[in-house]
């Protein structure tokens, strides 16, 4: 063997080494590369409580989960098969304030190479100004005394409130240390019961944009609420720019019509329909939203194929069947009770 082939055989034995050498050490850099980074979306929001969800952990392996951090401090974590809604309470140092922006990072965990930190994804969310409730009828209803509560009445029908955590003292929560008995009751900041307190183990939680946990019958409720709101206007004057009862354009009738069950909407029909989801013309449903000629004109469905909506200042606010869409150019339906 010549000075050039040994030269050439140690060479390709010094190679072969340093690969032989590789693959323990490269594991996890190899799986970090074989994944996308998680996509993040948020999917409800609260003054207290915040909900995302990871919409591609289809990607990732099995076994995987994801980490939540706030400013450097770890949350939750979750599954790949929860990944769809991340909950997020913020609970056991501090809770959420209201009308918040808050910072998450999501680190995936991969099953052969533990946490990715190069592969972690941010999200903004801004906290609701505050969360509304669903109250079922003979909900004990309750003021401070003294050092602690008393009950006083009892709602006399399930109604939807606005309103915030507070401890057995009725001071809000908001931004302030908990310990482990604080959240107590629900201080009713809106609407017929306003000033009064429910115990927060009675009230369930209701996004606006989703059911949050209501039953069927509840939701069917809420929009038949929204649906005879908007109704009763029928044969109002159309105002630009009105949003008063009976006085009001299209989007200012839906938003009045949906402010009955305590969600908000923007007086701008090109916003409300970006609201909720997206549902087909064929199978609206009492309470949604008909979205037309291109961003400029909404009206609101009140169910057995009839709509209402402030048409002009000629026409007002009239209730019409829904043959008459042919006339418009429907945009998108939009549904935010579901």
């Amino acid at each position: 063997m010549n000075i050039i082939s040994r030269k050439l055989l140690s060479i390709i034995t010094a190679v072969t080494a340093v690969i032989m050498l590789l693959p323990s050490s490269m594991t996890a850099s190899a799986a970090s590369a074989a994944y996308v980074r998680p996509q993040l979306s948020t999917k409800e929001v609260y003054s207290d409580l915040i909900k995302i969800s990871v919409n591609n952990a289809s990607a990732f392996p099995s076994g995987t989960t994801f980490r939540i951090y706030r400013a450097g401090r770890y949350l939750t974590g979750c599954s790949k098969s929860s990944a769809d809604c991340i909950e997020i309470k913020d609970t056991g140092v501090t809770y959420f304030k209201p009308d918040t922006n808050y910072n998450f990072k999501v680190v995936p965990v991969l099953p052969s190479a533990g946490e990715q930190t190069n592969m972690a994804s941010a999200i903004k969310v801004r906290t609701a100004p505050y969360t509304t409730y669903s109250v079922k009828k003979g909900t004990l209803l309750f003021k401070p005394k003294g050092s602690g509560m008393r009950s006083v009445s009892k709602t006399a029908a399930q109604i939807f409130v606005k309103g915030s955590l507070t401890n057995t003292k009725g001071t809000p929560l908001a931004g302030k240390k908990l310990t482990k008995s604080n959240i107590r009751f629900i201080y009713i900041s809106e609407g017929m019961y306003e000033g009064y307190y429910i115990k927060a183990a009675s009230a369930k939680r209701f996004s606006g944009a989703a059911s949050g946990g209501l039953s069927s019958a509840e939701i069917k409720t809420l929009r038949q609420k929204v649906a005879d709101y908007g109704a009763s206007m029928a044969g109002g004057s159309y105002v630009y720019g009105g949003a008063s009862y009976r006085r009001t354009d299209c989007s200012g009738l839906t938003m009045q019509a949906y402010a009955q069950v305590g969600i908000t909407l923007d007086h701008s029909s090109y916003r409300q329909a970006q609201a909720g989801k997206a549902v087909s013309l064929n199978s609206m449903k009492t309470g949604d939203i008909i979205c037309m000629n291109y961003g400029s004109h909404v009206a609101l469905y009140i169910g057995n194929n009839m709509m209402v909506h402030a048409l002009n200042p000629y026409d007002g606010i009239k209730i019409e069947p829904t043959s008459k869409l042919i006339y418009y150019h429907v945009d998108t339906v939009r549904r935010l009770i579901y």
